[in-house]
């Protein structure tokens, strides 16, 4: 486990810091290519779309963001949050959607097209293999500064959250990237899902090649990974 790391409830002021952490945690993943294809991957503009859905975030109380900070400098170097979900019988009337409430607008250059098939086949996925459980949780996101990673932050933050949080007496979906597949084995989760796009249909003729898997993830309660005990 990480040394020199304290890992607390992060406060509306971390939230700038946090929106800024996400993307350059990100920065080299080709899922950024994929999202932005025709223009420099942009941390303010990322940064500033996320401030703005991190902030409604915050306010809902299901919601928990959770910082790790360095003994030594003081600064934020990662953080986690998660939500705690329930699935609630459908009403017999559906309130009508209210436009006021749709999520903050993307950044400038996002390819919509793959954002669409992205976000929206992880959302249905979430959907397909949560809805029998009564209360689950969503664990919405897991980033370390890249000059911190390889310090055991992001198995902390994981700590923190099933133990502190309580997140670990529940089932725990997530969708991550190839990368962070294994630290994610090692605490129990397993592959359910995912969602797999041909990139032929985005890139372009002799630009998009391959298949681009994003994994979907459960940790049953109980569920006891390599690292948990470290």
């Amino acid at each position: 486990m990480a040394s020199n790391i304290t890992i607390s409830p992060a406060i509306a002021s971390d939230l700038p810091t946090l929106a800024h952490i996400m993307p350059l945690a990100m920065q080299a993943d080709l899922i950024n290519r994929l999202l932005f294809p025709d223009s420099v991957y942009d941390l303010t503009l990322t940064s500033k779309s996320l401030l703005s859905a991190y902030e409604g975030d915050f306010r809902n109380p299901n919601m928990h963001f959770f910082k790790a900070i360095d003994n030594i400098t003081g600064e934020i170097v990662g953080f986690g949050n998660l939500s705690f979900q329930e699935n609630t019988p459908p009403t017999a009337a559906a309130e009508p959607e209210n436009s006021e409430q749709a999520g903050p607008a993307p950044p400038e250059g996002m390819n919509m097209a793959f954002a669409g098939r992205l976000f929206g086949g992880l959302a249905a996925k979430r959907k397909q293999h949560m809805s029998a459980y009564p209360k689950f949780v969503a664990w919405h996101g897991l980033h370390v500064v890249p000059a911190h990673q390889r310090r055991g932050i992001g198995s902390a933050l994981l700590k923190y959250g099933f133990e502190t949080l309580g997140a670990g007496e529940l089932p725990v979906w997530l969708s991550t990237q190839m990368r962070g597949r294994n630290l994610y084995l090692k605490w129990g989760f397993k592959d359910v899902d995912s969602v797999d796009i041909d990139l032929k249909e985005f890139m372009g003729e002799w630009n998009g090649y391959g298949v681009h898997r994003s994994p979907c993830m459960v940790r049953m309660p109980g569920e006891k990974g390599a690292d948990e005990n470290k």
